[in-house]
């Protein structure tokens, strides 16, 4: 009794606590073509505050199929949070992204990167052109327009994405916006959806937040080079986790907690993602090097998300279900809210009612804000973490030898090793 009495106190508390986050409705009338602290910020806005914009597509055109930007990838924002320093986390919800029209384009031939060298030049077609494909949102799909591409009527659900989130890159850094970085930037992962929530790390006062390039669908890797490009209705919320550094972009959602890299080669993309896999889950959910290299070696899963841009981009996810130490305690008020009261509410508002009635806080990072720092490696720029090639072939070669297994430490199953 005394539980349920506390847990609707703290909603409505909450209720009236999350009066003062604001739904802020931005038009956009210029766009940006780097990701850079030079911009000048669009909008202020404070965490727990929601923001309800538009993007338009990679060329530049808008809505109503007008050119009101250039390619590539022009950029809404960026957005100035109140609050954002460097060492914190920029902590982005996505509660809408949607066609903003009735039709995308997309190019109809393999992208270089994405095929053998040997057929593109012998045996594939060379002339690239633009198909347009009809958006029907009421039944949920993109049909192709031109009856010349064969089999005619090829259609796929939509699965509306963002390729660009981004905030200001290291470094004073003014990074185009065709490109991914630790920042975030061109990502271009088909999982950027409506429901998830993005962590990006901040180097730059206010953070500044960029997005765009509306894809109305992308297959994995955008193998075309591009995807269903589109303009599109976007509504998200923005938050803060202070003093907790990340190395590169953290992504959760209902099922998947994942760590996103980009680089080239495909191999160090790859690499940047497991690591930031790992260092979350030993800052955020109680595991050991050994603990966790032993659940990413039998559960970890990769998305190739682009083999096209500057940079490759690398998913590395892992289920939410096998992170038993980090399920989140039921008698959090946070946990206890009513679906519409739980979309209203800041996650500042949240914790701040935890340390009113001292209640622990989740290690689920949709919901765990303002963690304090965890010291390590983790927090290192990416200079520090620069070494040359053949030193880090040594090291990893050095790595290999002291993990190498003998008999006793090996896994036997049924008397076989």
């Amino acid at each position: 009794m005394l539980r349920s009495f506390a847990a609707v106190s703290a909603i409505l508390l909450l209720t009236f606590m999350s009066a003062s986050a604001e739904t802020h409705r931005f038009e956009p009338k210029r766009y940006h073509h780097t990701f850079s602290f030079a911009h000048e910020p669009v909008l202020r806005v404070k965490p727990g505050d929601r923001i309800v914009t538009k993007t338009i597509d990679a060329r530049g055109f808008d809505a109503a199929n007008n050119q009101v930007g250039e390619r590539p990838n022009p950029q809404t924002g960026p957005f100035y949070v109140e609050g954002a320093e460097p060492g914190d986390v920029l902590v982005v919800h996505f509660e809408k992204i949607e066609p903003a029209r009735a039709t995308a384009w997309s190019s109809s031939l393999l992208a270089p990167y994405a095929a053998d060298p040997a057929f593109l030049r012998f045996e594939g077609e060379r002339e690239q052109t633009t198909e347009t494909w009809n958006i029907d949102k009421q039944r949920g799909v993109a049909r192709v327009a031109s009856d010349a591409i064969l089999p005619r009527g090829i259609e796929v659900p939509l699965q509306p994405m963002l390729g660009c989130v981004a905030v200001a890159p290291p470094r004073k850094e003014a990074v185009a916006t065709s490109t991914p970085g630790e920042f975030g930037g061109n990502m271009d992962y088909n999982g950027m959806n409506a429901g998830v929530t993005l962590m990006l790390p901040v180097s730059e006062p206010g953070a500044l937040l960029f997005f765009g390039d509306g894809h109305a669908r992308q297959g994995d890797g955008e193998v075309v080079g591009n995807a269903l490009e589109i303009a599109m209705d976007v509504e998200l919320t923005v938050d803060l986790i202070k003093g907790k550094s990340i190395g590169w972009p953290r992504l959760e959602n209902d099922t998947h907690i994942m760590a996103i890299g980009s680089a080239r080669p495909l191999l160090q993309a790859l690499q940047h993602a497991t690591t930031e896999a790992q260092r979350w889950l030993m800052s955020d959910y109680g595991f050991s090097e050994r603990g966790s290299s032993l659940l990413m070696g039998h559960a970890l899963e990769y998305d190739i998300a682009n083999v096209v841009d500057p940079h490759f981009t690398v998913v590395a996810k892992i289920r939410k279900d096998l992170l038993k130490p980090g399920r989140p305690k039921l008698r959090d008020p946070c946990y206890l809210r009513p679906p519409k009261v739980m979309q209203a509410l800041s996650r500042h508002t949240c914790n701040t009612l935890r340390h009113l009635f001292a209640l622990p806080r989740p290690v689920s990072a949709q919901t765990a804000l303002r963690h304090p720092a965890v010291p390590g490696r983790h927090a290192r720029s990416r200079s520090e973490r620069s070494i040359d090639g053949r030193r880090g072939q040594q090291i990893a070669d050095q790595a290999l030898d002291r993990r190498e297994p003998n008999l006793s430490s090996m896994i036997r199953i049924d008397g076989q090793s």
